[in-house]
């Protein structure tokens, strides 16, 4: 049985959950309960990523937006036309 990386009620990320299926995630795939570091830092990074989809499948299901939406800006380069604080 699948156990949610997140609240269901809430649709909060469950932080302890997550360190402790690294863990263990960690575990089987090195096939110790002794394994590096970078196994586990692997481990935990699926496992946030993991978590941040079911957390934005959450709020789908329950009809509000996407936070994870982000606003791309233009930058204009150093002395191009349009930097109005006259560096160069």
């Amino acid at each position: 049985m699948y156990v949610p990386m997140i609240n269901p009620e809430t649709g909060e990320i469950d932080e302890a959950l997550i360190h402790e299926r690294a863990s263990l995630r960690a575990a089987h795939d090195f096939g110790s309960p002794s394994f590096p570091p970078a196994t586990y830092r692997s481990e935990l990074q699926w496992c946030r990523d993991r978590a941040a989809n079911e957390h934005l499948d959450w709020r789908r299901r329950h009809g509000l937006p996407d936070d994870t939406v982000t606003t791309m800006v233009m930058v204009p380069s150093w002395g191009c036309s349009g930097d109005s604080f006259g560096r160069g």
